[in-house]
This record gives C-alpha cells, structure tokens and sequence, in this order.
C-alpha cells in the first residue's frame, strides 16, 4: 500500500479515542464512520452518474454534509465527526486511486475505504489494550469513560 492510501485510514485510528474507546466507542465509531463512507458512495455516485456541474456538486457535498450532521440526533450515530470522517476517507479513496465508486473491480474506492476502516478498527482495539498491558491496567474492553459512573465531587 502506497504513502497515500495510508493516508487514507490515519484519521480513522483516531475516531475509535474519540468516541470512548471500549466496546461501545468500537460499536459508535464503526457506525458513525460506515455512515459516513454510505453517504460518500451516494453523493459519489450521483456525482459520477451525471455529467455535473461543478456548482452541483458543492450543492451534493452541502446535502450530505447536511445529512451527516443531522444523524447525530439516532442515538447509534450521535458522534457526528466520525460520519465526517468516513465520508472523507471515502473521498480519498476515490482521489487516490482514481477511479468512480460505481467501477466494478478489486480496486474499488468503497471496497479500500471500509477495509481501511475495519483495518483500523482493529488497530485502535490493539492500540487500547496495549496500552492497558504497558500500564499494567485491567485488559477488558470496558470503556472508562462511556461505563463507568461518575464519581461523587460533592
């Protein structure tokens, strides 16, 4: 894999810390972040489909900018800038291997970008528990952030 593919899947480690890390911040940000590569193969998509003028694609990118902004409201997609983030990956994907999300072939940008998600999920989930080993901590997936109650200040 080339510089720039790699490229392609290094903001996606970071997503994982973001939305909590555990086995729930695994669930949100593969939702949040496969929801963005599904809006990103449709505004594509269309895009590719239709000879479009440059005015109607900004229209498309603000549409599904919209759309994915607005998912933050369904409770299994609330971390909107994993949406974000999978939508522009998938962007990348097509930027970096030049062709359209509709080109049946092994080197689609769809099949690229979510491997590199699921990729990097896994190494976000190696990444956490390594750093519990390395700090001699628990080795459960339990998230400390999304699990855990609130301690009492008072």
């Amino acid at each position: 894999m080339d510089r720039d593919a790699d490229l392609v899947a290094l903001p996606r480690l970071a997503d994982h810390f973001f939305c909590g890390g555990g086995v729930e911040g695994l669930k949100l940000q593969l939702g949040t972040n496969l929801f963005g590569v599904l809006i990103g193969v449709i505004t594509l998509g269309i895009v590719s489909l239709v000879s479009a003028p440059q005015w109607l694609v900004a229209l498309l990118v603000v549409l599904a900018a919209f759309t994915i902004a607005q998912s933050g409201r369904i409770g299994g997609l609330r971390q909107t800038p994993g949406g974000f983030v999978g939508f522009a990956m998938m962007a990348a994907a097509v930027q970096v291997t030049g062709k359209s999300v509709l080109e049946p072939s092994w080197s689609n940008p769809i099949i690229l970008t979510v491997g590199a998600v699921l990729l990097a999920s896994v190494f976000a989930v190696a990444s956490e528990l390594g750093g519990k080993i390395m700090s001699r901590r628990s080795l459960s997936l339990r998230s400390p952030v999304l699990d855990a109650p609130a301690a009492d200040q008072g």
